[in-house]
């Protein structure tokens, strides 16, 4: 499934869209203090400090609770 978002077009599985249009296009983006990339999930961001350069690496990451409000 595409998602319809304007300007996306991201291919997903049906079950994954409500998820992905809170995450990316409704949520406050987090960023890596070791490069600035940004990312809709803090998962995905710590993702990528554990496997990227030293730079990203010794970046400290900051708790998910301490900038995004918690979905219930």
């Amino acid at each position: 499934m595409k998602c319809s978002w304007d300007g996306c077009g991201k291919t997903m599985k049906k079950e994954s869209i409500s998820r992905h249009i809170v995450a990316v296009h409704l949520s406050k983006k987090t960023e890596c203090s070791g490069c600035g990339k940004q990312f809709a999930r803090w998962d995905s961001k710590l993702r990528h400090i554990k496997n990227s350069k030293r730079e990203c690496s010794d970046s400290e990451p900051e708790s998910p609770d301490s900038k995004r409000p918690r979905l219930l």
